[in-house]
């Protein structure tokens, strides 16, 4: 696994792999089912995706943590902040500045500054 990285050779199919098999033991365990899914930066989308899927078409909640680096509009990056926007109900941005590129991946998105 490699941490401490934003691109794509980063550990998030290993991340996204061990959440998903947690999350589906749990709820096969009787554990009751959320009312929405919240997603913490475009690392969880795929779980958030799964578990919306498993669970009857939940709601997400997106909170974009764009910390460290913006990345190139049509890097790795981007694409997978554009699924985590497309998939969401309400997107969350820490500043205007990220907000604004997040409203460009969808004209109709719900982005709202915290």
């Amino acid at each position: 696994p490699r941490w401490c990285s934003l691109d794509g050779a980063c550990s998030h199919r290993e991340f996204r792999d061990q959440a998903i098999k947690r999350l589906d033991a749990l709820y096969e365990g009787g554990h009751p089912q959320p009312d929405l899914v919240l997603c913490v930066d475009w690392h969880a989308q795929p779980i958030g995706a799964h578990l919306r899927w498993r669970l009857g078409g939940l709601a997400m909640v997106y909170l974009n943590f764009r910390v460290f680096s913006r990345g190139r509009p049509d890097g790795f990056l981007a694409c997978q902040e554009f699924r985590s926007v497309d998939q969401a109900w309400l997107t969350l941005a820490l500043s205007e500045s990220d907000a604004a590129l997040l409203r460009a991946f969808k004209e109709d998105a719900d982005v709202r500054v915290l």
